[in-house]
């Protein structure tokens, strides 16, 4: 990574923004793999559409749903 970057950060984009240029680094939240479940159509598969560079930090999810959710 010989030249600078921009960061452009749109958080109410639901991390579907930028089109790839061959220079694109994305760095994202835990949203990036919760939005094909929460959205019928997304502009990309998480999980074929890019390529890990680096882990830069962990964190756990919860779920939490009321008792009287009737949740399956």
């Amino acid at each position: 990574m010989q030249k600078s970057e921009t960061l452009n950060s749109k958080p109410k984009t639901r991390n579907q923004g930028g089109t790839p240029d061959g220079h694109t680094i994305l760095v994202v939240s835990s949203s990036f793999v919760v939005n094909p479940g929460l959205y019928a159509k997304i502009p990309y598969d998480p999980y074929k559409s890019f390529a890990p560079v680096s882990n830069m930090a962990a964190s756990p999810n919860v779920f939490v749903a009321h008792p009287t959710v009737a949740a399956k």
